[in-house]
């Protein structure tokens, strides 16, 4: 699946233009609005982003942070999870909002 920065390229270019790079770096790695408002405690704002809408100066903050809490450890682990059917799409948001990089198989 595409990352928000794949799925809307020009609201998140005119984003990481505006300064909030950490945001624009999340976009990358998240697939959905709504994991990505998980991960930064917020509710459909995402979304509006998408739609075009700067973020503030505290989502860029809490973007920050969850970068920081995710970087890839020196060390890093590979597993492999097998899912039900349609439950791919629910454990990829989730392990993407725990700072997991997911491919599929």
């Amino acid at each position: 699946m595409k990352s928000l920065a794949e799925q809307y390229p020009d609201a998140w270019a005119a984003i990481e233009q505006a300064g909030f790079t950490n945001l624009a770096e999340m976009a990358r790695r998240m697939d959905a609005p709504g994991a990505m408002d998980a991960a930064l405690g917020y509710t459909s704002a995402a979304q509006k982003w998408n739609r075009g809408r700067l973020p503030g100066a505290s989502a860029e903050r809490r973007a920050a942070e969850w970068l920081s809490k995710t970087s890839a450890p020196s060390e890093s682990e590979m597993l492999i999870v097998v899912c039900p059917d349609g439950a791919s799409s629910k454990a990829r948001r989730l392990l993407t909002v725990l700072g997991c990089e997911v491919e599929a198989l």
